[in-house]
C-alpha cells in the first residue's frame, strides 16, 4: 500500500486503478488521479502523452 507523503492530498490507496491504455473512446468520470514516477521534461511530440512542462502537467498535441 502506498504512503501518502503529501498532507494536502487525501490517501487514495484503496481506490481502484485503471491501468489500460486511454484512447479516444475512453471516458473517465469523477476525480481522476495521475501518479507518474518520471514524466518526460520535454514535449515528446506524441499526441496525448503526458509530460512535465516546468512542473506543469501537460498533454502533448503531437
Amino acid at each position: 500500500m502506498a504512503t501518502n507523503d503529501n498532507p494536502n492530498v487525501d490517501d487514495r490507496s484503496n481506490t481502484a486503478f485503471f491501468t489500460g491504455p486511454i484512447g479516444n473512446a475512453t471516458v473517465l468520470s469523477g476525480p481522476v488521479y495521475v501518479v507518474a514516477g518520471s514524466l518526460p521534461t520535454a514535449d515528446p511530440q506524441v499526441a496525448g502523452q503526458l509530460w512535465s512542462n516546468s512542473g506543469v502537467l501537460t498533454v502533448s498535441a503531437g
